[in-house]
């Protein structure tokens, strides 16, 4: 959950979540063109490219486009789980299922006057009972949402990009945990904490991969062996190649 960037073209605008990586060219930015306008508000990559396609097949050209990168300075930031599917209300957010409802973030340009409020339309929990905590010092605001004593919802507000464990806070939406617990936003003491999903197919986190690394899988037919991350799609395996080469980096000498 890091920076955002605005893209703009003579066709349109669009707020997009910054990763800075190699497996792109030099002067290049990659996004998903797929999906955009049903999970994400501000995010549709699709706008940026201009309405032209194959004259013999009909096939649209959403391959390339000229397009001016700047930061978007948005003045909060959100992270947010519930049991329903979530609603928008923001400059920018980006929507997906989890394993226990759904999960967004979202950030904007002007400070929601009642988080109250707003975590009531985003979590779609116009009835529920609300326990919140904010930070005058940090300007951090945490609130949690109960149908009796089960957890529904989860909002976690800050001027800054937020920092949590976000695959904990998830795994706690329709569980019995108590508004304190669930707003600690972290794992307790002694308890694993599978870190950020890497691989979204089977719900494995970075930090499981990585101990299972540290235990010897030093391949990655080990760690799916281990894991079972890597063994759907795919897609994730660059990125458990990319660990498992750091793990084999010799020390440097002291």
């Amino acid at each position: 959950a890091g920076d955002l960037a605005c893209l703009t073209s003579p066709q349109g605008q669009s707020i997009l979540r910054v990763l800075v990586a190699d497996r792109v060219g030099q002067g290049q930015l990659f996004a998903p063109m797929h999906w955009t306008r049903q999970s994400s508000i501000g995010g549709r990559s699709n706008t940026l490219i201009p309405a032209l396609a194959d004259p013999v097949s009909g096939q649209p050209a959403l391959k390339s486009t000229r397009v001016e990168i700047e930061k978007f300075n948005a003045k909060w930031f959100a992270f947010a789980a519930g049991a329903n599917p979530l609603e928008t209300l923001a400059d920018y957010g980006a929507i997906a299922r989890s394993a226990t409802g759904w999960q967004g973030e979202f950030a904007g340009l002007e400070t929601p006057p009642d988080w109250q409020v707003f975590a009531r339309h985003i979590l779609n929990a116009p009835a529920a009972n609300l326990s919140c905590v904010y930070d005058g010092q940090t300007g951090t605001t945490r609130i949690a949402v109960h149908r009796g004593a089960d957890l529904c919802g989860l909002l976690f507000a800050s001027p800054n990009p937020v920092r949590l464990a976000r695959a904990h806070a998830v795994s706690l939406i329709g569980s019995q945990t108590t508004a304190l617990a669930a707003l600690a936003g972290r794992v307790g003491e002694g308890q694993p904490d599978p870190g950020q999903t890497l691989c979204a197919c089977m719900n494995v986190g970075i930090n499981t991969v990585r101990s299972a690394i540290a235990a010897g899988a030093a391949t990655l037919d080990c760690v799916g062996k281990a894991t079972s991350a890597g063994t759907n799609c795919g897609s994730c395996k660059p990125e458990i190649a990319a660990l498992l080469a750091q793990s084999s980096l010799p020390l440097a000498a002291e």
